[in-house]
């Protein structure tokens, strides 16, 4: 609706307060009330709701069409027609599948228990369930605990045995008059039995009662709201076209079902779960497919990703040894060069030195031309040329130490003192050389 709706809200309670005095006190309090802004469409919840307004619509407001809702099939078709403003779905039940469903799940039970109280409502239920109950009588022995206390009705459930299956619509009054809800009555029973417990309605899931087949009162009520906002809208009723009877299916509590060790895989595929936690699969199923679709990917990447810093050490570690193989090649390289420099620092003195030892030498044997032999006239060659003369070494190291060339005599080649001759005393040395480099420096001045 694109216009704000306004809602009004009014419980009868008949189920506590009845009688003629009481009915036209509400009609008297409902027509002041709404006398000056009356409602454009009425909706009624419930048999009594729909029988009160049918009974009193005429003084109350004629001109109104009326929705009902959450009505029996029983009550809807116990009245010959409806007015045609008068539109609606029924809604049904079906205790005899819920009781056929219970035991299947439940095969050792062998008490069929059937509970209810003692209001007009109440008795209504009880005749219905005496009826539909006794197709069971072949299977089970059937029990019913109608009419009594609420202590003595705890008392009778708890002593039930595993052999025993619980059913049960609600009551509205217990055997002493005690007034209740019927889904206040269905959480006392569950919370009292030591046996499964199954309903009739959708509104006992969550007291303790297993489940059941029965009505959705939440689909009901949205497909009245969509009734209401089309008769807003100026639909005329006639031309609505509903469904006789609200469908009805399994409905089961789950935490009851793990309670009782139903067996999951017997739970029809159809039925309705109720407070069942959601797998992860369940609650999170596109994040989890784009994960498990990523992770391949991701796989494929950190494979990629090692494969590459692998590659990148071997490279790394190939690096490192280059570079220390250059590095040795570069330190023998340097010192190749140090040594190659050493040496023609150290051998180009000798050689020169040699060199002109060997000229000073060729000069000292020849001598200038027409100067005769220059080697005579220095005392000290002279005594050279004599010791040679003599068989004598001219070292001065053999001279000095009294050691001969060749030949002596001494006994066995020695000297006069008897000292052995050395056998490379008779060899040039550096130091008849560096003789006669001194020589030849000395005459050269």
């Amino acid at each position: 609706m694109d216009r704000p709706v306004e809602f009004f809200d009014e419980f009868l309670d008949h189920t506590r307060f009845t009688g003629p005095a009481y009915v036209q006190t509400i009609v008297a309090y409902l027509r002041e009330k709404y006398r000056d802004r009356p409602p454009e469409v009425i909706m009624v919840i419930g048999g009594d709701a729909l029988t009160f307004a049918l009974e009193h619509r005429p003084e109350l407001f004629p001109a109104a069409p009326v929705v009902h809702l959450g009505v029996l099939r029983s009550t809807v078709r116990s009245r010959r027609a409806l007015p045609t403003d008068v539109v609606g779905t029924s809604m049904g039940d079906d205790y005899t599948a819920t009781i056929d469903q219970a035991l299947r799940w439940h095969p050792r039970a062998r008490r069929l228990v059937l509970v209810a109280g003692t209001s007009v409502q109440d008795r209504v239920w009880e005749a219905r369930l005496r009826q539909d109950s006794a197709r069971f009588a072949d299977r089970v022995t059937i029990e019913f605990l109608a009419g009594l206390s609420t202590i003595e009705l705890v008392r009778r459930l708890k002593e039930l045995g595993p052999d025993a299956v619980v059913f049960t619509g609600g009551f509205f009054r217990d055997g002493v008059g005690r007034d209740f809800a019927p889904r206040d009555s269905a959480e006392v029973i569950a919370a009292a039995a030591s046996a499964p417990v199954y309903g009739a309605w959708s509104t006992f899931l969550g007291t303790g009662v297993v489940g059941g087949y029965m009505p959705s009162f939440t689909a009901m009520g949205r497909d009245a709201g969509l009734v209401v906002n089309a008769l807003l809208a100026g639909a005329p009723p006639g031309s609505l076209r509903l469904p006789e009877t609200a469908p009805v299916a399994l409905h089961v509590d789950w935490r009851q079902i793990q309670r009782w060790g139903i067996d999951e895989k017997a739970i029809p595929r159809e039925a309705v779960v109720h407070f069942r936690e959601p797998t992860f699969l369940e609650e999170h199923r596109t994040a989890a497919i784009a994960t498990l679709a990523l992770v391949p990917l991701e796989t494929a990447l950190i494979a990629s990703l090692l494969l590459e810093r692998r590659r990148r050490r071997r490279a790394e570690q190939q690096s490192l040894q280059d570079a220390a193989k250059l590095a040795q090649m570069d330190r023998v390289n340097l010192m190749g060069q140090l040594a190659f420099t050493l040496a023609h620092e150290v051998s180009t003195p000798i050689a020169a030195a040699i060199n002109d030892a060997r000229a000073a030498r060729r000069f000292l044997d020849t001598g200038p031309a027409g100067s005769g032999d220059a080697r005579t006239k220095h005392p000290r060659d002279r005594g050279a040329r004599a010791a040679r003369a003599r068989g004598h070494s001219t070292d001065p190291w053999s001279a000095g130490h009294g050691a001969v060339a060749a030949g002596g005599h001494g006994p066995r080649g020695r000297g006069p003192r008897g000292r052995q001759a050395r056998p490379w005393a008779s060899a040039p040395s550096f130091r008849t050389s560096h003789a006669w480099l001194r020589v030849a420096l000395h005459r050269g001045r």
